[in-house]
């Protein structure tokens, strides 16, 4: 399946996977001046003809992968935090059911 930037974004967003988790940037981001550190989100990035995928915290990248294609780097990005967000519901869920067992 081939997935734009923006199909990617509408993705997201119809599967609730919160905003403040990931950062999608626009291309030319670094290179327009923008300095300030983004940290602790998942970013997707476009960057000297190269797609980026990796989790920056304290400006560091981790998890790096890089991608030739838009629609190889969005499937992956796509995967990578749809996973994280049903781990999170289910991580959620348990912590729920606890504190109303707790509660009962």
């Amino acid at each position: 399946m081939s997935m734009t930037v923006e199909q990617l974004q509408n993705k997201l967003n119809a599967n609730k996977v919160p905003g403040y988790w990931y950062r999608i940037l626009p291309e030319g981001y670094w290179k327009q001046g923008n300095a300030g550190l983004i940290d602790e989100k998942y970013v997707l990035s476009f960057e000297n003809e190269k797609w980026y995928a990796y989790y920056s915290e304290r400006g560091q990248k981790s998890d790096l992968r890089e991608f030739s294609s838009e629609s190889k780097a969005c499937d992956y990005f796509y995967g990578h935090l749809f996973k994280a967000n049903v781990k999170e519901k289910e991580r959620l869920n348990v912590e729920f059911i606890d504190n109303w067992e707790k509660v009962w």
